[in-house]
């Protein structure tokens, strides 16, 4: 299902969108490694799909499961 919301996605914005798909704790141990791919995603542009800044901010700071 999710992938089929985000091909029209894409078709609506005129661009591809790269999907990563990780475990919330995959995630975590990630950030706290300082992983070079996830310092650019959260520094860049983002689209939310579901949620929003805050709420991933809250995540990255290990205020928010």
């Amino acid at each position: 299902k999710l992938h089929r919301y985000i091909f029209e996605l894409e078709e609506k914005i005129g661009r591809e969108i790269n999907t990563v798909h990780m475990t919330l704790g995959e995630f975590k141990d990630k950030i706290k490694g300082k992983n070079a791919f996830l310092k650019r995603v959260l520094s860049g542009e983002k689209i939310f799909i579901k949620g929003d800044e805050d709420a991933l901010s809250g995540i990255v700071k290990g205020r928010q499961d």
